[in-house]
């Protein structure tokens, strides 16, 4: 399948910034987990994603940039759609990878030592697939909309300081700390804010697609 071979040639432009990614998924769960303060699941995945999203795709979009894969791509028979979509998907499985490694590390004991303390709820998962969707979704909007060269700043400030920084204004505005607080939700919400995170990429791949159209290369 041709959403396979860009995939594999996005992990190939990565180098090993993707081990790296994977390293990061593996090792902030438990950093931050074992630190005298408490931290909720929601915030460990979404700091863990968001890091590992931001070295995986900044290396990506860098060889881009430096080899013009974009424009190479547009000269061979591959949709816009389709070269838009990969960079969802990709963000998606490295979403989803995390929510795996974190339920499985949670589930892991070595030598009476838990690695990762608190468990996995559906809630702190619809929230953090929520929280990273519109993340990922302004991240690849300014990236498709100008060159990477004029956004490298921004796309730190999106991917690395959003998450930290956001979550602590986020408590000043609804009074819940969810750096700390274990947030509980009905399952019927848990499912909805998926499903809203789902049609925030969706719009957000529309409008990528549009800016791909009218960049100039």
């Amino acid at each position: 399948m041709k959403i396979i071979h860009l995939i594999k040639k996005d992990l190939l432009l990565a180098g090993m910034y993707f081990v790296f990614a994977i390293m990061i998924l593996l090792a902030v769960p438990i950093f931050l987990s074992n630190q005298t303060v408490h931290m909720s699941s929601v915030y460990i995945l979404f700091i863990s994603v968001s890091f590992a999203c931001y070295f995986l795709f900044n290396n990506i979009f860098l060889m881009e940039d430096k080899y013009k894969g974009n424009l190479y791509l547009l000269a061979v028979p591959y949709k816009k759609s389709m070269i838009v979509a990969v960079k969802y998907i990709l963000g998606l499985l490295i979403t989803i990878l995390e929510m795996l490694i974190y339920f499985l590390l949670s589930k892991i004991t070595l030598q009476n030592i838990v690695l990762v303390r608190e468990d996995l709820t559906l809630s702190s998962l619809s929230i953090t697939f929520l929280a990273m969707s519109v993340v990922l979704s302004i991240f690849f909007l300014l990236y498709f909309r100008f060159s990477y060269t004029k956004i490298k700043a921004a796309l730190l400030v999106v991917m690395i300081m959003l998450p930290t920084w956001g979550l602590v204004a986020l408590f000043s505005i609804i009074g819940k700390n969810l750096i700390a607080e274990a947030i509980v939700m009905d399952t019927g919400i848990s499912v909805l804010l998926i499903v809203l995170g789902l049609a925030v990429m969706i719009v957000s791949a529309g409008l990528s697609v549009k800016f791909l159209k009218q960049r100039e290369f």
